[in-house]
Order: C-alpha cells, then structure tokens, then sequence
C-alpha cells in the first residue's frame, strides 16, 4: 500500500510525515485495554452459548457436542487475557520477556484449574466429566496465547527499550 506523504515544516528542518497504519492505530490502545477487550469477547462467547443451550432445546448431534464444549473454549480463552489484563506486570508496555513469561505462567495456572475442575467432576453426582471439555480448556488456552501474542508485538530485540532509546 502506498502511503501519501505530506511536508511537515517543524523548526529549521523539514520533515516527510506518512499516515499511521490501521496496525499502528491499533498498537496506540494501551495494552491492558487490549487484553480485557479480547477477554470480554469470550466472555461474551460463553453467555451467547448459554443462551443458545436454552433457545435450542432439541438440537442437532453437531450443534449439541459445540454447545457442551464451548463453556470450557470460552473460559480458558477469557480467564487469562481478563487477568492479564488487571495485573501491570503483565499488562506492561512495551512488553518485556518477563512479562510474557508471567503471562505464560497466568495461562499455565487458568488451564490447570479448569482442568483440575474437569477432573473433580468425576466425583460429583451433580456434574458430568467430559474429555473433550479438558481437550475444548486446551484448545481455549492456545487461541488465548495466539490472542496475548497478537496484542503484544515484539521490539525485534527481545527486550524493552531504555529510555534513552525511546
């Protein structure tokens, strides 16, 4: 895509200005901002499938497995970019390697309890344990990291910069 630059007079020099990216925009929403975003998506994804459950009483063998799975798919997607995004160490910008370490940890932690719930489920009377909603927690978390890593584009070096360099 080619940009139209426009000369923008700034003291005794000139400089050529060219229009921010749509992905530049993006980037200009603060990071945590980002994450509660994505978080709330899934969120919203859990309440439209609970309305489903309840506005299709008799649905289809397909339709039924999506509907029992994806309470799973949703809370492993929004928990850990929710939680990110409350915790500054994990929400820093720009995103250090220490930051996407403790959010791999977060992720790590969410999985682990809802999976850990799962397999408490085997002892209830009142709950069902389901394979595949430890296999739907799975899927969940790897599209919340895919999301985390998204949100976070790297600075090329691995680390942040100092302030001199910003």
């Amino acid at each position: 895509m080619l940009f139209r630059s426009k000369l923008v007079r700034r003291g005794p020099v000139n400089r050529v200005v060219r229009p921010r990216t749509k992905a530049e925009d993006m980037m200009r929403v603060k990071l945590p901002i980002r994450l509660s975003l994505a978080g709330m998506a899934g969120l919203a994804l859990l309440s439209a499938t609970h309305w489903a459950r309840g506005a299709f009483p008799h649905p289809s063998s397909a339709v039924a497995f999506a509907l029992g799975v994806m309470p799973n798919f949703a809370a492993s997607l929004a928990m850990p970019l929710v939680l990110a995004s409350m915790l500054p160490s994990v929400s820093a910008e720009p995103p250090t390697p220490l930051a996407k370490r403790q959010f791999l940890l977060l992720l790590l932690f969410t999985t682990v309890g809802l999976c850990a719930w799962e397999l408490v489920q085997t002892q209830s009377a009142r709950f069902v344990f389901d394979v595949n909603d430890i296999a739907a927690t799975v899927i969940g978390a790897a599209f919340a990291l895919i999301i985390y890593l998204i949100a976070t584009p790297s600075s090329g070096n691995g680390r942040a910069p100092s302030s001199r360099e910003a």
